[in-house]
């Protein structure tokens, strides 16, 4: 007979499928894990991480201009990014969600 341990392990809730699933568990870190850091190497902020995340104001200006709507939303990439991987990089905070929900 085949021994039970090669079988795989069903799932005891419908919790623990969805939990797995590629589709659904970056929405479950969105939510569990709001604030947290995902960056390995501490408290290091990046000069061009900086800079790159203040290039999205330049779109934000010509979007302003022409497309009130989309230069904002641009202005809040802009804000949530520069303050979730340039000032708040290795540390929790809540701009991390934030700038993942955003994005």
């Amino acid at each position: 007979s085949f021994p039970q341990t090669h079988c795989p392990k069903a799932p005891s809730s419908l919790f623990d499928s969805l939990s797995t699933h590629p589709f659904i568990l970056p929405f479950l870190n969105i939510i569990f894990r709001f604030s947290e850091t995902n960056v390995t190497w501490g408290r290091r902020p990046s000069n061009m991480i900086g800079i790159s995340c203040l290039s999205f104001l330049l779109p934000a200006v010509v979007w302003a201009k022409c497309f009130p709507p989309f230069g904002f939303l641009y202005f809040i990439v802009t804000i949530t990014s520069t303050l979730s991987d340039f000032v708040f990089t290795g540390v929790n905070s809540i701009f991390h969600g934030l700038d993942k929900t955003v994005a």
